[in-house]
């Protein structure tokens, strides 16, 4: 995949070849390095990785936020951060389809921090994210029972 000057993978296949990321306005495709400030580190290093079970590792490692998520929130923001795809401000192009499905599927990341996560008790939501889940059903029940 080539990226253009203005940080996006995806331009109108025809000319003019405006970006068709809606809030992008960028009129021309210009072919960046793919190694150029629009890519950041960690995009270069998890590429390197293979299996989804090492890029999940590495994410609840080093973004540990992601460990508090539930099963939709932790796919659409695997997504957005992780794959670069965001569904509120692109389009899905048969590029960005062909990259979910190789690897984003939603199955295949939530599966895997589970996996991750009873393997090793480290991946497990942050304790104070646990007693907020408590506290908030435990609100709900009571207020369900004393609304009259």
């Amino acid at each position: 995949m080539t990226i253009c000057i203005c940080g996006h993978y995806e331009h109108a296949p025809t000319e003019p070849r405006v970006c068709m990321v809606i809030a992008c306005k960028c009129f021309e495709f210009r072919v960046e390095n793919p190694y150029s400030h629009f890519l950041s580190q960690v995009d270069v290093y998890l590429a390197k990785f293979t299996k989804a079970e090492e890029v999940m590792e590495w994410v609840l490692i080093n973004l540990p936020f992601f460990r508090n998520y539930n099963n939709f929130e932790l796919v659409i923001n695997y997504w957005k951060y992780i794959l670069h795809y965001d569904m509120e401000n692109q389009f899905l192009t048969p590029a960005y389809k062909k990259l979910l499905e190789a690897k984003g599927q939603p199955e295949t990341i939530t599966r895997t921090r589970r996996g991750l996560v009873e393997l090793n008790e480290e991946y497990a939501p942050m304790p104070q994210a646990q007693e907020q889940k408590v506290l908030k059903q435990f609100g709900i029940m009571e207020w369900a029972v004393n609304r009259k």
